[in-house]
């Protein structure tokens, strides 16, 4: 999860705060890969690409 990454990359934690970014990170991560595969093709653009949703209709064919 890139942007999530970047976030915890930019910003002034402690390490139990950084922990518990990487906990959240990895419960988002499993979640994410539960949704059908349509569906997590469309969020990890979005939130990992950062694409608009033009863009990712367009990449889609949707």
């Amino acid at each position: 999860m890139l942007i999530f990454q970047k976030f915890i990359d930019e910003a002034d934690y402690s390490i139990e705060e950084y922990m518990n970014e990487k906990e959240l990170i990895s419960l988002v991560e499993k979640e994410v890969s539960k949704l059908p595969k349509k569906m997590r093709e469309v969020f990890e653009l979005s939130r990992n690409a950062g694409l608009s949703h033009r863009e990712i209709a367009d990449k889609l064919n949707l």
